[in-house]
């Protein structure tokens, strides 16, 4: 009996013994990866005449001095070690996923600088991480602002989040959690933007 309960003991050492190694041994060395567009799950429709609408660059408030910077490698001890640095640009990351979803549910969508004849989807970017633990965690916060003819006619902030278990801390992983943290998002505010919209 006390062997038995013994060779649990080691058998659970050895289990936690791998995993600290394996976080901390992935734990050196920047993260690097591409966001790709991200689409809601149930893409709503528009159910008047298409309209045209504006999807201008966002606005970066996030405070970290790298533009690019989207998560936090830590080691098993909870040190920040290394960070996640998107490849390609975090605004027009956002933009596209706006514009793409739009254009799903049956807008005409032209991305550029604010017309003031028009309508008008403006993004400010309050949070967009993923941090890494035992488990990844990510949070996209966008505030949205609706105009026509340049005049404020809707405003309101959608966050979204997503997690998983962190089992290598591969770029991938930040990825695909980053992904989910947007559909998250999205899946909240498409419908309230579409209707916003649709019944200008």
């Amino acid at each position: 009996m006390r062997s038995r309960k013994i060779a649990v003991r080691l058998a659970l050492l050895s289990v936690m013994s791998i995993t600290m190694a394996l976080m901390t041994g992935c734990a050196f060395g920047d993260r690097h990866l591409t966001l790709n567009p991200v689409y809601m799950d149930k893409v709503p429709s528009v159910t008047t005449a298409k309209s045209k609408v504006q999807v201008v660059p966002p606005v970066d408030k996030r405070t970290e001095q790298k533009a690019n910077l989207v998560g936090y490698v830590r080691n098993g001890y909870g040190m920040h070690t290394a960070d996640v640095l998107a490849d390609n640009s975090i605004a027009e990351w956002v933009q596209s996923c706006i514009a793409e979803n739009l254009k799903n549910a049956g807008f005409k969508v032209n991305n550029g600088e604010i017309n003031p004849f028009g309508l008008c989807v403006a993004t400010s970017i309050r949070t967009l991480e993923c941090d890494s633990g035992m488990s990844l965690k990510a949070t996209v916060a966008l505030d949205i602002e609706l105009k026509e003819k340049n005049v404020p006619f809707f405003s309101r902030t959608f966050v979204g989040k997503a997690s998983k278990v962190n089992w290598a801390a591969s770029s991938e992983e930040f990825r695909a959690t980053l992904t989910n943290a947007m559909q998250d998002c999205l899946n909240q505010a498409m419908p309230v933007l579409v209707k916003e919209l649709e019944g200008r």
